[in-house]
């Protein structure tokens, strides 16, 4: 962190995941990143620990399965 940036603050934990996952999906699309799929999957699986969303654990699967299927075509 730079000098002159100030400290991101957070209201809750949810905030925080939401900006790391955000960081990271714009950091992706700009160039390559060292993200191992395990570290991404850690980052949702704690998402939905703070998520209150009642749908959130099935769209959490869903996820899971997609991002499974896309590894194993790529084997």
């Amino acid at each position: 962190m730079a000098k002159n940036e100030k400290k991101r603050t957070f209201s809750s934990d949810k905030e925080r995941l939401d900006y790391l996952k955000d960081l990271f999906m714009e950091q992706a699309q700009k160039e390559p990143i060292n993200l191992k799929v395990g570290d991404f999957l850690k980052i949702l699986e704690i998402q939905k620990k703070v998520s209150t969303d009642a749908g959130a654990e099935q769209k959490f699967w869903e996820f899971i399965e997609q991002i499974r299927q896309e590894e194993l075509r790529h084997e």
